[in-house]
């Protein structure tokens, strides 16, 4: 098994950490980065072969979360990859990003379609994913 963390290790926020085993790939967040002390984030740079760009090469993206330093790039994230939330982290953040795009008029179409299709997980109940079991344990934030 192979752990890769992407980012997170030098900052708080955007988390993205890959996990690798045999020919299985996941991820555990795909995180945006947070606001400077300016209040403007950094504009999105990192690319992630087979998630982010080029032909889909991932078996799965485990969101823990909806703040969007762990959730902020799923838009990024090419179709076909499938995404897994706890079932109120779904409908939180697809409520959210439903209000938005009412009140800003924007298009947040590609994130309300994954979040549609987004599977859910239970705390407790192993997923396995090729060769790469995750069991999902609800837990306190702080």
């Amino acid at each position: 098994m192979n752990l890769i963390i992407h980012r997170g290790t030098h900052q708080i926020g955007g988390c993205v950490t890959e996990i690798t085993s045999g020919d299985t790939r996941i991820f555990i967040d795909i995180g945006s980065e947070l606001p400077g002390e300016d209040g403007v984030s950094p504009t999105e740079t990192m690319t992630i072969p087979g998630v982010t760009e080029g032909d889909p090469r991932c078996d799965g993206v485990f969101f823990t979360h909806t703040h969007g330093d762990h959730i902020g790039q799923l838009d990024r994230i090419l179709p076909g990859i499938p995404i897994y939330m706890g079932p109120t982290a779904k409908e939180l953040y697809l409520l959210q990003n439903r209000r938005l795009a009412r009140a800003r008029s924007i298009d947040n179409g590609k994130t309300i379609v994954a979040l549609k299709e987004a599977y859910t997980y239970e705390a407790a109940k192993p997923i396995t994913l090729g060769s790469i079991t995750v069991t999902p344990l609800f837990i306190d934030h702080s």
